[in-house]
């Protein structure tokens, strides 16, 4: 799979192609961008998440926030144009939601797409027709 300069919006993988796809992805991240991650239980959502974590330089262990809903990490983007800038990863799960109104009162929308954030959203196929037209859509094959 080729990452282009102009990041593309619709990519399929699966959790053994995790680690040739995310340092050339993370690469091309400038902040602001909503990752929506699409697939089955056990496809590599939350893999995914923790590998972007440690690209992005995040010393804690990234777990699933599958019962407390959102975390928050500190990390600082590669992209070598941004000057090693800081970035805030916003980790969500919607495993448990019901409706978009529960992941917005979460203050999704307060930071999604702002320009110093990455908003990574496992099981966003629940709110999928809420999400950002912008919104890079990762569907993870097992």
């Amino acid at each position: 799979m080729q990452i282009q300069a102009e990041m593309e919006h619709k990519y399929s993988l699966n959790i053994s192609e995790i680690d040739s796809f995310l340092p050339r992805f993370v690469h091309n991240l400038k902040g602001s961008e909503i990752i929506a991650l699409v697939g089955d239980l056990g496809a590599g959502k939350t893999t995914f998440t923790q590998k972007l974590g440690k690209l992005l330089g995040i010393p804690k262990t990234i777990t699933s926030p599958t019962y407390i809903l959102l975390q928050e990490f500190t990390g600082r983007l590669t992209n070598p144009k941004l000057k090693n800038r800081e970035v805030r990863l916003y980790h969500l799960d919607l495993y448990r939601t019901t409706s978009f109104t529960e992941a917005e009162n979460l203050g999704l929308t307060e930071f999604w797409g702002q320009p110093q954030t990455l908003t990574v959203i496992e099981w966003a196929d629940k709110i999928s027709a809420h999400l950002p037209k912008n919104t890079i859509t990762i569907n993870l094959k097992s």
